[in-house]
């Protein structure tokens, strides 16, 4: 089992068998095994990996195979479930078409998984540089990046990789170790906060601005079809089907996962109660998907059809309900909801396609204005997640970058978030006070030179507790000798991010947008 969840292999290794053939190296157990590079290579990686991370399952074909040799279904198989690619990239890798097939037979694969080739702005394709190969010589799969060199980078004539005893290469393979682990923890957490259940909803189900298309009893079955087909004429994504019957909590779980990828919700009613939930007979699976849309940040529209009379509704749980509901005594409500009863159904469908283009319109604006980037290193990831859905809770955009220990790598990356957003978060955990340090001054710094004016910087304290950051010969906590565009907020005394830290760095971008 893979450290993430769906995968049978978290990392699979490519590699030209050639590149392998030269023995000599040693184990890093010291039992007198003869290693060839590419094993060497694969030992130490999995070891570096293991001192950060548990359970990250590795996959390579230690089968000699030649030329001659088919691509067969074992290493398609292993490819489908895999979720990173190493390419050990070099002359004679790009020169085997057993290799560049399995490069770009991932690279297709990712293209159409729900994940896709990035997640965060991180590759799923790893190019490792074994010898100095030209980059104009590279697979046109490749990523556009610099790629992680185990040889001398650049320079006249062979450069071949590293010998595994050097210092060179543990410092290689640590760094490479480093960037994948904060890649699979970052792949955990986006997978988590995309779906509870993937087997839920496919890929077209998992868009950020959708319709949550509530289930009906097979009695509505028809009009629901109606609409779904009318409405999707018109361009809006639906998501729907989260399928009884679940038991309630993961059905709770389902509806509420997919309801964040949703901005307007549609309900229909007849007089037909349909089937409560098994360990729970006071509701269904109908009642609590509205319950849980007037609880979350979605538009609902709750359509009852007109022929029914709420008053003489036979079960009486449903008539209560279908009668709180056209008074508006909901007591769960976030938002102001819809309540129709249009005999068209024509009329309908132009009521949701209006109600969809307004709130469409007050969401792309809410993503562009209110955005934060939160800055992390791997220390406090998890610190750094815990926020980022606390403000996507609080209909914020937020952007999380682990990099900082490498910024220079990606500083158009850093210009356009900068200018965008309109708060910078750094999360002051387990990291130094001079990490933290330089990196603040580094983005400001980009701020500055690209004239990017009112940002607002907020130095997030998380445990553990005892630390300072020193600025003017001073020790924090003292907002006073802090620059006038940097704010401390002090969370150091709780592993959880509380309600009141949140409402300040809220406030403190919306007045920086303002």
């Amino acid at each position: 089992m893979a450290y993430v969840d769906g995968f049978v292999n978290d990392v699979f290794i490519s590699y030209a068998h050639v590149n392998n053939k030269e023995r000599g190296y040693k184990s890093v157990l010291d039992d007198g095994v003869s290693f060839g590079w590419v094993d060497a290579f694969c030992e130490r990686l999995s070891v570096a990996i293991e001192n950060q991370l548990d359970g990250v399952e590795i996959w390579r074909d230690k089968r000699k195979i030649d030329g001659a040799d088919l691509f067969d279904n074992k290493i398609k198989a292993a490819l489908e479930s895999s979720l990173i690619f190493v390419a050990l990239t070099s002359r004679r890798y790009l020169k085997s078409q057993y290799c560049r097939r399995e490069a770009e037979t991932f690279c297709e694969m990712i293209k159409e998984d729900t994940l896709g080739p990035e997640v965060q702005y991180r590759s799923r394709f790893y190019n490792i540089l074994y010898d100095n190969v030209n980059q104009k010589d590279w697979l046109n799969c490749y990523p556009q990046s610099e790629g992680h060199y185990f040889c001398h980078k650049g320079g006249e004539g062979y450069s071949g990789p590293f010998a595994p005893g050097s210092d060179q290469f543990k410092n290689a393979v640590n760094s490479l170790a480093s960037s994948i682990v904060v890649t699979l923890q970052l792949v955990k957490m986006e997978a988590k906060r995309k779906t509870v259940r993937p087997e839920l909803f496919n890929s077209d189900n998992a868009k950020a601005t959708s319709l949550f298309f509530a289930d009906v009893t097979d009695s509505l079955w028809s009009t629901k079809s109606r609409i779904i087909s009318a409405i999707k004429e018109e361009g809006i994504p639906v998501v729907t089907n989260i399928p009884p019957p679940l038991e309630k909590e993961i059905h709770s779980e389902a509806v509420s996962e997919a309801l964040k990828h949703s901005i307007v919700s549609l309900h229909l009613f007849d007089d037909v109660v349909g089937k409560p939930f098994p360990e729970d007979s006071e509701s269904n699976h109908r009642w609590q998907q509205v319950e849980l849309a007037l609880s979350s940040t979605v538009k609902p529209i709750i359509w009852v059809k007109k022929e029914v009379d709420l008053e003489l509704v036979e079960n009486e749980s449903h008539r209560r309900f279908l009668m709180d509901i056209r008074d508006h005594r909901v007591s769960r409500s976030n938002r102001p909801y819809e309540f129709s009863r249009e005999h068209d159904i024509h009329r309908l469908i132009r009521q949701v396609k209006d109600t969809w283009d307004k709130e469409n319109n007050r969401h792309v604006i809410f993503n562009e204005a209110r955005s934060v980037l939160l800055e992390a290193y791997q220390e406090d990831l998890v610190h750094a997640a815990n926020l980022q859905y606390k403000l996507h809770g609080r209909q914020f955009t937020s952007h999380l970058d682990v990099d900082l220990a490498r910024p220079s790598e990606r500083v158009e990356f850093l210009k356009d978030m900068l200018s965008t957003v309109s708060c910078v978060v750094l999360m002051y955990g387990v990291v130094s006070s001079m990490r933290l340090k330089n990196s603040f001054e580094y983005l400001r710094g980009i701020c500055q030179s690209q004239g990017i004016r009112d940002r607002r910087f907020v130095i997030l304290k998380m445990p553990p507790k005892e630390k300072s950051w020193e600025t003017s010969g001073h020790e924090i906590p003292d907002s006073r000798n802090l620059p006038k565009d940097v704010y401390l907020v002090d969370n150091s005394e709780h592993d959880d991010i509380r309600p009141d830290v949140v409402d300040q760095i809220v406030a403190l971008a919306d007045q920086a947008e303002s």
